[in-house]
């Protein structure tokens, strides 16, 4: 799809959007209000970015009704961390400079993170919808001796909520959102979005490229990052050489492991017969169970590595076998 022409992937994330541009550009319908669903690292900023591009404002729109040569306007993007959200007075104080009356598209990234006294107000903000064509919402908050007046106008502002804790958000709230969820990358994405950050920059063999986006995360900000350590570390072009000795430098692992990672599939390797309770697993790394639930075994488990079995004991799987045997030779 061109108008998504630089987000790799994501294809029913584009139909979805795509079909609302249309219906906001052509028909004069409001934007719905985007409930983002994702993992850390999938481009949630990034597809804010874009859409903000391709939308024009709405008073431009307006004047190519007149003048079919009228330059189209793209509507501005604000990113909001909802972390640096600590009361309520900051949210009025953040909508009525930032947001109100303004052509925009608004992000509020990792959403689940609104303090609760500004979630009742957010209701009456983003009510549902009921007129396409003309929808504009508003709330009155009295703070001390101070009177404020929040107001929305959905033909002017597009709001995205996104976050990766989708459990967390309040769901009176997102009830009323239109959700995405974004997808995982599969390998020639990842492929992809290596090609696209290196063309231009490093000169390197595709089959090289492939064995290269394998030793990364599945996420686009992980491989951005790891595109950018190979263009720190060659001079123009890339050899099958020159990769061996940057990845010998850098420490990287078949689909970016680290050494935690490693740690515990050699443990489980150790207890194949009978796994390993969660609780060990935590013990031997040094670090809570619940972190270890979120950051170390998420991505042993996306490839295949780990698994878990009786009595919620983990065990180390054959192709976790193959792949310790590989990295100790």
């Amino acid at each position: 799809m061109a108008r998504f022409d630089k987000i790799i992937g994501q294809k029913k994330a584009k139909n979805k959007l795509s079909l609302f541009i249309d219906s906001y550009s052509n028909n004069g319908n409001c934007f719905p209000v985007i409930f983002l669903k994702s993992p850390k690292g999938f481009g949630k900023t990034f597809i804010a970015k874009e859409l903000a591009k391709i939308i024009p404002t709405r008073e431009s729109l307006d004047k190519r009704k007149d003048d079919p040569e009228a330059k189209l306007q793209s509507k501005k993007t604000i990113v909001i961390n909802c972390s640096g959200i600590k009361n309520l007075e900051q949210f009025i104080e953040l909508w009525q400079n930032s947001i109100q009356d303004k052509e925009c598209v608004v992000l509020f990234d990792e959403c689940h993170q609104i303090p609760n006294t500004c979630e009742q107000y957010m209701l009456s903000l983003f009510d549902t919808i009921t007129d396409m064509k003309n929808a504009k919402n508003q709330v009155e908050i009295s703070r001390a001796a101070d009177d404020y007046v929040l107001e929305v106008d959905f033909q002017k502002q597009i709001f995205i909520f996104a976050t990766t804790e989708y459990d967390k958000v309040f769901h009176a709230l997102t009830d009323r959102f239109e959700e995405i969820n974004l997808e995982k990358y599969t390998k020639e994405d990842r492929f992809s979005i290596l090609k696209q950050y290196v063309t231009g920059k490093l000169e390197i063999e595709d089959d090289l490229l492939r064995e290269i986006s394998t030793y990364c995360e599945n996420s686009p900000r992980k491989l951005i990052q790891l595109t950018n350590n190979l263009i720190r570390s060659s001079n123009e072009s890339l050899s099958k050489e020159g990769w061996e000795l940057i990845k010998g430098s850098l420490g990287l692992k078949r689909y970016g492991l680290s050494d935690a990672h490693m740690l515990v599939l050699s443990k489980l390797s150790e207890k194949r017969g009978s796994g390993i309770q969660l609780s060990v697993i935590a013990s031997i790394l040094k670090t809570p169970r619940n972190a270890v639930q979120k950051t170390i075994e998420p991505l042993l488990i996306e490839n295949g590595l780990i698994e878990t079995r009786e009595m919620s004991r983990r065990f180390i799987t054959l192709k976790g076998i193959k792949l310790l045997e590989r990295n100790n030779n």
